[in-house]
């Protein structure tokens, strides 16, 4: 999916996003973790900067983007009939990432207060960001922690994003499974590189 928008304008990030996300044709299960989504987003950001979560700003493009982001992968989750997701420790990536404000270490500021309290891995081939502030949010409305100890595969999939690094896939990966204490209930296990 793309979508095209004119550049330059701020937007208040959380009340802007949960305007459309309300106005958006999804269900009140996607709706509310994605308004939830964007809460996190905006009270991490107001931390890191200073200021209230509905004085946050994220620019335009981005703000499109992050709806896109967030509805889109709920709203796939849903439709895929998932009842639940666990992760493994989430990959920030190691180093430095340029943002509107400068160069930050990662994990980004916000991205580290929206990972607080989860098992994280650093280092990896990923030279730079692997959780964004976006994927952070996502993990925190819709992960169930870690994953059982036993399950059984039922299938799996790629999806690729459009940033292509040397030495490693930008790609997201998901594994459907069936828990093998409790056959017939379905569960996904996600690794995602994000662009």
């Amino acid at each position: 999916m793309q979508c095209a928008t004119s550049c330059g304008a701020a937007w208040p990030a959380s009340r802007w996003s949960s305007r459309l996300v309300e106005k958006a044709p999804v269900s009140e299960w996607v709706k509310e973790r994605a308004v939830r989504a964007f809460r996190l987003i905006g009270e991490a950001e107001g931390r890191v900067h200073g200021v209230a979560p509905e004085r946050v700003h994220l620019h335009e493009v981005g703000a499109v983007d992050a709806i896109l982001d967030i509805v889109g992968a709920i709203e796939g989750f849903e439709r895929l009939g998932v009842e639940a997701i666990y992760t493994l420790p989430v990959a920030v990536g190691n180093g430095w990432v340029d943002a509107a404000h400068g160069r930050l270490p990662v994990p980004a500021p916000a991205t580290a207060l929206l990972l607080e309290g989860l098992e994280v891995a650093t280092g990896g081939p990923v030279e730079g960001e692997a959780t964004t502030p976006t994927g952070a949010a996502l993990v925190r409305v819709l992960a169930a922690g870690p994953p059982p100890w036993q399950w059984r595969l039922v299938k799996g999939g790629w999806g690729a994003g459009q940033r292509d690094p040397s030495h490693y896939p930008n790609a997201l990966r998901i594994l459907v499974a069936e828990q093998a204490a409790e056959a017939g209930r379905v569960v996904l296990l996600a690794s995602d590189l994000d662009d």
